[in-house]
C-alpha cells in the first residue's frame, strides 16, 4: 500500500511553521526582527527561523556555527528539562 498520498507536502510546514511564528509575536512584547537580530549577535553571524517551529516559541539556527536560540513566551522548566 502507497501511503505517499497521504504525506504532508514541504508547503504545508511552511505554511504551519509561518502561522506559528506570526502567531506567537501576536502575543510577544518583541519583535521577529529584535529576536534575529538578538540571536544574530549571541551567535556572531547570520541566523533564520528554523524549518519546523514550535506552538509556543520561535526558533533560529546559524549554519556558521550549528547552534539554535530559542526564545519562549514562557520560561523552561529546568528541573523537567533535566530529567529528559
Amino acid at each position: 500500500m502507497d501511503i505517499t498520498k497521504y504525506a504532508a507536502r514541504p508547503e504545508s510546514y511552511d505554511n504551519l511553521s509561518e502561522f506559528q511564528i506570526t502567531n506567537f509575536f501576536a502575543n510577544a512584547s518583541i519583535t521577529r526582527a529584535q529576536c534575529d537580530d538578538f540571536a544574530a549577535q549571541l551567535l556572531d553571524g547570520s541566523v533564520s527561523a528554523t524549518p519546523v517551529q514550535g506552538g509556543n516559541n520561535y526558533t533560529v539556527e546559524s549554519k556558521e556555527v550549528l547552534k539554535v536560540v530559542q526564545f519562549r513566551s514562557s520560561q523552561v522548566d529546568m528541573a523537567k528539562l533535566e530529567l529528559a
